[in-house]
């Protein structure tokens, strides 16, 4: 029962922190561009009373969306430090294993988050911040023709990635991260926030693809709040019968 109810909590956490990045950063960047109406997350009546909302009400409009943001931020950073990492680090004590960090657009900001809690050596591993391609062939082995045919922020490479830290580190469970945090560095193909994330947990690899919304901040913290609630989503699902009764 006290499990339900914590993943209740952790979706109900992560939706409301995701439905608040996109409506709160969608509206504030559209008073900026000026557009004549609103993207407010699909909500009709939202979209209607903010029509027409720079030329009628635009710095409601921006105010509302960083009141947003900064809640969601608020919400974000308590469900990080209250829920999800203390119930993550539990679920990988009660497995006896470890876990290490391949980042690259997070720039270990994975493992800070992990680290800040006392006691994490019992559960944490290791943090490699390969930012550069040079460091995640030599720091991760990633094969370097994967990085020329595909570029850095790919599925193959954030794969080859926590692969990678797997090998170097003697981790069972890894998570990597790459991706353009902005603001500069988006092509059409690879728009600004898109992130390429891999866990590999016991040998079982996973790859999901994202695009968080928001300036470069935004990015980053919304990637490592997917990264670890995600990593303990993956533990639940793919090794629940390594858990302590």
């Amino acid at each position: 029962k006290g499990a339900a109810v914590i993943q209740a909590r952790q979706v109900v956490s992560w939706v409301a922190v995701m439905a608040g990045l996109r409506f709160g950063w969608r509206m504030s960047e559209q008073t900026f561009l000026g557009k004549n109406v609103l993207v407010t997350g699909g909500g009709r009546g939202i979209g209607r009373l903010w029509r027409n909302g720079r030329r009628h009400c635009g710095w409601r409009s921006y105010t509302v969306g960083v009141v947003c943001w900064r809640a969601c931020l608020g919400l974000l950073l308590k469900y990080l430090m209250n829920d999800c990492i203390p119930s993550l680090a539990q679920a990988l004590i009660d497995r006896s294993w470890m876990l290490a960090t391949a980042e690259s657009c997070t720039g270990g900001g994975i493992a800070k988050a992990c680290t800040d809690w006392s006691g994490s050596s019992q559960w944490f591993e290791a943090g490699l911040v390969t930012y550069s391609n040079a460091a995640k062939i030599k720091l991760l082995n990633v094969d370097a023709e994967l990085l020329e045919v595909h570029g850095a922020v790919s599925e193959q490479v954030a794969r080859a990635m926590a692969q990678g830290a797997a090998q170097q580190t003697g981790a069972l469970v890894t998570v990597a991260t790459t991706g353009i945090a902005g603001p500069n560095g988006g092509t059409n193909d690879k728009p600004v926030g898109t992130v390429w994330l891999a866990w590999s947990v016991d040998g079982i690899v996973r790859v999901q693809h994202k695009v968080f919304g928001g300036n470069r901040e935004q990015v980053r913290n919304a990637t490592v709040a997917f990264a670890l609630t995600h990593t303990l989503s993956l533990l639940g699902t793919l090794a629940p019968h390594y858990a302590k009764p």
